[in-house]
């Protein structure tokens, strides 16, 4: 009866010693990402069902993100239109209106999406006067926006369009400082359009998945590496002849 042999190839060897090293690096960052992953859907989750606070009761908390508010204060007459908003394959904007709060903050409310498939034209709206309380979350950004240049902006204009959101440039064009962040409108307030905002997309499934094909990818390497290297081949045809 024949004996598995080995006769180890260095080339094989080399390229075994830089692939499953990899591979199962890659495997591993992957389910530490999803473990991280599902530290943010638990803790979107618990701020989901948590009271609402004030700005100023968040200030020191580094991601902000879907944290809920209220704040008192009154809407003042200056929007911006955020543009190649998609709702249901329809094109639209955000509108952004400035809000300024009763402690003298001021601060830009998205306050959801309208339909605008006319570039040409804004849509309209309706804002409401008089002191305000309204129920909104922040929205933080992961990453800065993808831009092709600086935002075109003009002060004197009470509705201005915008292909992305950039606070910092529109705090500069009217010469007012504003609240970092924008706020999402919650959808039960009066004076929101469609406020189904997208879902932040933090399932850590899709990081355990590619952590499995990671580690497949290893195991054929060892795979191919052993066949490459002995008579297995071999033995396993005469066994089935």
């Amino acid at each position: 009866m024949s004996k598995l042999t080995f006769s180890i190839g260095w080339k094989s060897t080399l390229l075994t010693l830089v692939v499953v090293p990899l591979c199962l690096s890659l495997g591993l960052w992957q389910l530490q990402r999803a473990d991280e992953k599902a530290d943010i859907a638990t803790m979107y989750l618990q701020r989901s069902t948590e009271v609402p606070k004030t700005l100023n009761d968040v200030e020191a908390v580094e991601d902000k993100t879907n944290i809920a508010v209220t704040i008192k204060g009154s809407y003042k007459d200056q929007h911006w239109l955020l543009e190649n908003q998609w709702r249901n394959k329809v094109l639209g904007v955000d509108v952004l209106s400035l809000f300024e709060t009763s402690d003298g903050q001021h601060v830009l409310i998205n306050r959801g999406w309208l339909e605008n498939r006319q570039r040409d034209s804004n849509p309209s709206f309706v804002t409401p006067t008089g002191l305000q309380q309204i129920s909104a979350t922040i929205y933080q950004p992961s990453k800065d926006p993808f831009t092709l240049g600086a935002l075109i902006l003009d002060s004197q204009q009470k509705t201005t369009r915008i292909p992305y959101l950039d606070i910092l440039q529109i705090s500069a064009s009217i010469s007012t400082e504003l609240y970092p962040y924008s706020l999402r409108l919650s959808g039960n307030e009066g004076e929101s359009f469609d406020t189904n905002w997208p879902q932040i997309n933090v399932k850590p499934e899709t990081h355990i998945g590619y952590a499995v094909q990671w580690f497949l990818f290893a195991a054929l390497a060892v795979i191919v590496f052993i066949f490459a290297n002995s008579n297995l081949g071999s033995l396993l045809r005469k066994r089935d002849s």
